[in-house]
């Protein structure tokens, strides 16, 4: 695989929204591009970046990765493309176990502390795939109109 050494933040950055419902597309002067395009970020620091993959990655077999900081992109690797596998992220991060859910007060829901009966509750997951009607890379989900 290539490799290239890339300097990065020193101190984590995670996304704001700033009146708007889409994700930022550079962190802390740090962008990731799918073949060429950048995609929304979620968070960045010196060890680890957090993308949203493309809606454009559907029906693809492969796409090239660059991570780029204060414009110095690291070396193009190509990556395969799997189909949408939509899952929930865990608790402990680890693919198994308790899904990461919060309540509508946003504690953890948990067998001790289960959501309230009509009350809202929090998921989060990966792997949506293409939507039907389409919406931008990285829109922020929001309550049906």
């Amino acid at each position: 695989m290539p490799s290239a050494t890339l300097t990065s933040p020193a101190s984590p950055a995670t996304f704001r929204l700033d009146g708007g419902d889409l994700l930022p597309r550079m962190l802390s002067e740090t962008r990731v591009l799918f073949d060429g395009d950048p995609s929304p970020l979620i968070f960045t620091s010196s060890g680890q970046v957090s993308a949203i993959a493309p809606y454009s990655l559907a029906g693809k077999f492969a796409t090239t990765l660059q991570v780029e900081y204060r414009g110095v992109p690291t070396a193009a690797l190509t990556l395969p493309v799997a189909p949408s596998s939509p899952a929930l992220f865990t608790l402990d991060s680890s693919g198994r176990g308790a899904g990461a859910v919060l309540n509508q007060d946003y504690s953890v829901n948990t067998p001790a502390n289960p959501a309230a009966i009509g009350s809202v509750i929090m998921l989060f997951a990966t792997g949506e795939g293409q939507t039907s009607p389409q919406v931008p890379d990285g829109k922020i989900a929001s309550p049906p109109q």
